[in-house]
């Protein structure tokens, strides 16, 4: 089964870490119905000025300790 943008539901963005090249964000989403499921998305500034997505990768020690608040507000969420 293809990947689906229109199944794909944003539930609640609960937070961002902002980092001096890139943000990361935690959000919870549903797939077509399914049960809802946690999303860490790396955001990056593009050369035009919009946001490009970027593999999450490796982790500073500060985005780290700014994950991990918003990641157990969002188990508590589910």
């Amino acid at each position: 089964m293809a990947y689906s943008k229109e199944k794909d539901k944003l539930i609640e963005v609960i937070g961002t870490v902002e980092g001096p090249r890139s943000s990361i964000e935690v959000a919870i989403y549903s797939y077509d119905g399914a049960a809802p499921k946690i999303a860490v998305t790396r955001f990056s500034e593009k050369e035009d000025g919009g946001r490009g997505f970027q593999n999450l990768g490796r982790l500073t020690r500060d985005e780290a300790e700014g994950l991990l608040p918003l990641l157990k507000a969002a188990i508590g969420k589910l």
